[in-house]
């Protein structure tokens, strides 16, 4: 994220994470950090700010995890945040988070979520984002909102975008339409109301079914005032992937477009290795299950010299089933989140750490790319008239 809003124009004044290694590699990526607690945090521990960038802890919410909501023990996170927020009023709060956050609790997560940023006075525009979505080969979707004050941004109109698509609803302000609209992807309205009755019909209860309904909130919306509207989208209509997923694996490797993600699923003894159909790579996660493993049919390695070329940058490997498959290892596994990722590879290079932990912090990563996407939306919808005495905190220049 830091390496994102950094290429993005954006002047870092207090970077905080409770993770001592978190907070080590951000040292040598990006130099100074904070090791800290927000829970423990008062606003006097807080600098000015134009703007809050968080990403609260997304085992609570993420498809791989329990689910447990804000039962879960991290889950209390953004409830900290936005205790912070109320006393310090900052004018743009950035929050990135797993796509699960949208249907965490069949959507009753999310609904609290925009239910207290609307309370405190903001407008809040979501979208999914997919590292897909920037031409490099890794399937990672990550929610971003990007909640503002009154007076603060002119969120721009959702025009249509497909005349085609039966359903598209227009007029509905959004800090992401620019981002839809110039790559040409279309959304379709999935549903709209109060945040108090979604809140209500949602909550989740003793003896209560799980909703079996439509999840309520699409990959796009926006809410205000204690109300909302959501969309479904497109993907996008073409995908040019650059640097392709052999050139960043094996780039020696002669038979660049047979390399393959895989994944090792416990569907009996032994654990099934699942390799993509396609040259993407799956989701890189936080543990060695979700490490990136990447395979090539054995009929592909000629000799050693193939075998070399294929392991250059592996930490582990075995032969199983007519493939040769093997770990990559963290430091090179960064280059698959694109473009702005130079500093933290140097970082990885320099810990001195193993590479378990290494790969926690790569599964923890957000892309730059997207990070720096969203930083620029705010940046081209800042109401230039606004000057900085007259928002609800002072700014730095």
């Amino acid at each position: 994220m830091r390496a994102g809003l950094d290429a993005a124009g954006w002047q870092c004044v207090l970077a905080i994470d409770n993770d001592p290694d978190m907070v080590a590699v951000h040292r040598l990526a990006h130099e100074a950090a904070l090791q800290a607690d927000v829970t423990d945090l008062t606003t006097e521990d807080l600098p000015d700010a134009d703007a809050w960038v968080a990403g609260f802890p997304c085992q609570p919410f993420s498809s791989s995890g329990n689910r447990l909501g804000f039962g879960h023990r991290s889950g209390n996170v953004f409830e900290h945040l936005t205790r912070l927020m109320e006393s310090r009023r900052p004018p743009i709060v950035v929050f990135e988070n797993v796509e699960g956050l949208l249907t965490n609790k069949s959507g009753h997560t999310f609904a609290v979520v925009l239910a207290k940023l609307t309370d405190l006075g903001y407008a809040v525009s979501w979208l999914s984002l997919d590292l897909l979505m920037f031409g490099t080969p890794q399937t990672r979707p990550r929610l971003f909102l990007i909640a503002a004050q009154p007076n603060v941004l002119v969120a721009k109109q959702l025009q249509e975008a497909n005349p085609m698509l039966p359903g598209v609803s227009n007029g509905h302000s959004n800090a992401f339409a620019d981002f839809l609209e110039t790559r040409r992807i279309s959304w379709v309205e999935r549903s709209h109301g109060r945040l108090d009755q979604i809140e209500q019909l949602l909550r989740p209860a003793i003896g209560k079914a799980r909703s079996a309904q439509k999840p309520v909130f699409g990959s796009l919306g926006h809410a205000s005032d204690r109300s909302y509207v959501s969309f479904d989208v497109d993907s996008p209509a073409t995908l040019n992937v650059a640097p392709t997923l052999g050139e960043l694996v094996a780039p020696n490797f002669p038979k660049m477009d047979a390399i393959r993600s895989g994944r090792y699923y416990a569907r009996g003894a032994p654990t099934t290795l699942c390799l993509r159909a396609e040259p993407i790579s799956h989701c890189i996660g936080t543990s060695l299950g979700g490490a990136p493993l990447y395979a090539v049919p054995l009929s592909s390695v000629k000799d050693r010299n193939d075998r070399a070329a294929f392991l250059e940058f592996a930490n582990w490997y075995r032969e199983q089933d007519g493939v040769l498959v093997m770990r990559l290892r963290p430091d090179r596994a960064v280059m698959l989140f694109g473009p702005y990722t130079e500093a933290l590879h140097e970082a990885l290079t320099k810990w001195d750490a193993g590479d378990t932990r290494k790969y926690k912090i790569v599964g923890n990563m957000v892309a730059p790319i997207c990070a720096k996407t969203v930083a620029e939306l705010v940046n081209e919808q800042l109401l230039q008239a606004v000057q900085p005495e007259s928002l609800p905190v002072q700014c730095t220049s």
